[in-house]
């Protein structure tokens, strides 16, 4: 069940990195509660240090987005998808 959590989550995740990547600060809001539950789910089943990077990366990406910080927003998306690819690539 785990790795299809993991897949739900990514398919979420990656509809914030394009905002994030696109310095879209709103976008990034709109999309961080979708995107949150997903990984909820995913803390569900597994919520070791691993996991717990990804939780702290997404909530990173949305405090930059809520102090309008967009030239921190792509590379904080891309420690969020650096940090999922470590989990998926040993449990996916």
């Amino acid at each position: 069940m785990l790795s299809l959590s993991l897949v739900d989550f990514h398919d979420a995740m990656e509809q914030i990195l394009d905002p994030a990547t696109a310095k879209n600060p709103e976008q990034v809001l709109a999309i961080y509660p979708q995107v949150s539950a997903k990984l909820a789910a995913v803390e569900a089943e597994a919520n070791d240090a691993e996991i717990q990077a990804i939780r702290a990366n997404l909530d990173a990406l949305r405090s930059l987005a809520e102090r309008g910080a967009t030239n921190a927003l792509p590379e904080q998306a891309s420690k969020l998808k650096s940090s999922f690819v470590k989990v998926y690539l040993v449990r996916g």
